[in-house]
């Protein structure tokens, strides 16, 4: 299975000219003025991205964190961008620990109804970011059914970049110890809707990693499974023209099943 997933690379210099460039038009409306940054807080998101690429701890900037969330739903893609930066950062946790509304905010934005799939897909990499560690293992416990809840919502999502990522979060949970998470039911509906209607060949590997992991640590999940709608999917997969790995996933959870159901 591997080491965890993580989204840890970025493109800092886009994300700050995004951030600019949205910043100026929300000080010129009267609606979002508040949320804007000034010329100071800038000057302190400047110096969180330095000292982020830098891997040295923050300090005051996470104020700055606190006013970006705030932002409308299509200008904050850039602050999400970051946001999911400082989550991988393993300093940072503990400002988390000790601000858990910031995850609220953080997960809210990817529950509202129409979200995008830009803000979602960047919602799920914080997600994949803090399954990385033990320490911030809290907040998954804390998070867990909004965070599943995301994931529900995502897996019906018809885009690449979402089933990207949320095919990483469902690997990642694989990964967990069992005592993280009690119910797993939920998984299974999730992954099989993925390996259903994506396009993407990753995320249908992933998707078939986990969901073969899944069933083979709570055999018991195999007696439900077989009688979902989607589990036709796996069927069609163990005899399709794909990959050969992804055929051998396949016809491995079909036969899991067929012994266990």
């Amino acid at each position: 299975m591997g080491d965890p997933v993580s989204y840890s690379t970025a493109k800092y210099p886009q994300i700050i000219k995004k951030i600019f460039d949205f910043n100026e038009i929300l000080q010129t409306d009267h609606k979002t003025v508040t949320v804007a940054l000034s010329l100071n807080e800038m000057e302190i998101l400047n110096d969180m991205v330095t000292k982020l690429e830098q891997c040295f701890a923050l300090d005051s900037h996470y104020l700055i964190l606190d006013k970006l969330i705030e932002w409308p739903a299509d200008k904050i893609f850039p602050a999400l961008d970051l946001i999911r930066i400082v989550m991988d950062n393993p300093i940072s946790i503990k400002y988390f620990q000790m601000n858990p509304i910031f995850i609220f905010k953080l997960l809210s934005l990817a529950k509202k109804e129409g979200v995008s799939p830009t803000n979602m897909f960047l919602v799920l990499k914080s997600i994949v970011n803090i399954q990385r560690r033990d320490a911030e293992r809290f907040l998954l416990k804390m998070f867990y059914n909004d965070i599943i809840s995301i994931l529900e919502i995502a897996s019906f999502m018809d885009n690449n970049n979402v089933h990207n990522c949320l095919t990483s979060a469902m690997l990642n949970f694989t990964l967990l110890t069992t005592d993280v998470m009690d119910n797993k039911q939920r998984w299974v509906p999730i992954l099989l809707r993925v390996i259903q209607n994506t396009s993407d060949i990753d995320s249908l590997r992933r998707s078939l990693l986990a969901l073969g992991s899944l069933l083979h640590k709570e055999r018991q999940l195999c007696k439900t499974i077989s009688i979902l709608p989607e589990y036709k999917a796996i069927e069609k997969l163990s005899n399709s023209t794909y990959e050969e790995k992804i055929r051998e996933c396949s016809q491995d959870i079909a036969t899991l099943v067929f012994l266990l159901k």
